[in-house]
């Protein structure tokens, strides 16, 4: 009897342990699967056949109201996520966008859009009318836009657009109607460093506007002193910038300017 109470009581204490086993073995291939299992994403497509005005996406706002609007090569997008409303040149009617080439998008503090193209102007939106008044160069006129490639749009708190264009910085003072163009002096050391304007950031905390442009590296423009600082790429120099081709500027939570760079990669200021 006491034999048979022995192993009775073994083959209870390995039940047991084969139970305990076989849970680390399911818990630990849960964790393994849990820690090198992959997300199943998957993108939606939206191009000309669903409507969209060209398959070459430039630019994307989203306004105050959730519309996106979506710049493309070959014309500008207005998108409910149901369906699209086109936007194009049209020789014809002032009253159209600018060009069908669309280069950048912003969203004012008044809720205006405003549509920079690649040779068209600057074009405001109406969307009380839907209809686009459309800023052109002219040379006869001073205190016009400075080119009619415009790459770049940003606000400062005074409510003035900056502009970046091929040929020149403009501030726009919408209340006056009237540009304000900062060009590239050689003989004034604190003027722009190049006139080809590639991008703008608006630093609200410090009141600066930071531009990037093609080949005269990065400025900042202290709006209180009216004096550019520049920031340009220096072999002799391991810390200055890695090219003086600026692509975009940013900056983060942390107070760090990020400035992306063609062929230097990204660069940080703190």
């Amino acid at each position: 009897m006491s034999r048979y109470l022995s192993i009775r009581s073994e083959i209870i204490f390995l039940i047991k342990n084969v139970k305990f086993l076989i849970i680390n073995i399911v818990l630990n291939l849960l964790i393994v699967c849990s820690v090198f299992s992959q997300p199943d994403y998957q993108f939606q497509h939206i191009n000309s056949d669903l409507g969209l005005s060209s398959n070459s996406v430039t630019c994307i706002l989203q306004d105050h109201t959730g519309y996106l609007w979506i710049g493309t090569y070959d014309g500008l997008n207005k998108y409910n996520v149901y369906d699209f409303k086109i936007y194009k040149h049209n020789p014809d009617d002032l009253s159209s966008v600018g060009a069908n080439a669309i280069q950048t998008l912003f969203e004012d503090k008044q809720g205006k859009i405003w549509v920079g193209t690649f040779d068209g102007g600057l074009s405001k939106y109406n969307p009380f009318t839907e209809k686009f008044y459309t800023y052109l160069n002219n040379n006869s006129e001073p205190n016009s836009i400075s080119s009619n490639a415009v790459y770049a749009i940003c606000e400062d708190d005074a409510g003035n657009l900056w502009l970046g264009t091929a040929h020149g910085l403009n501030k726009f003072n919408k209340k006056t109607q009237k540009f304000y163009c900062y060009y590239h002096n050689s003989s004034d050391n604190n003027s722009l460093s190049s006139d080809i304007i590639s991008s703008l950031f608006f630093d609200k905390k410090h009141n600066v506007l930071w531009i990037g442009t093609k080949s005269g590296g990065l400025n900042k423009y202290d709006l209180s002193l009216n004096r550019f600082e520049k920031y340009r790429y220096d072999k002799n120099d391991s810390n200055s910038l890695t090219t003086d081709f600026v692509y975009t500027i940013f900056r983060d939570t942390s107070d760090i300017l990020w400035i992306g760079t063609i062929d230097g990669g990204l660069n940080m200021l703190d």
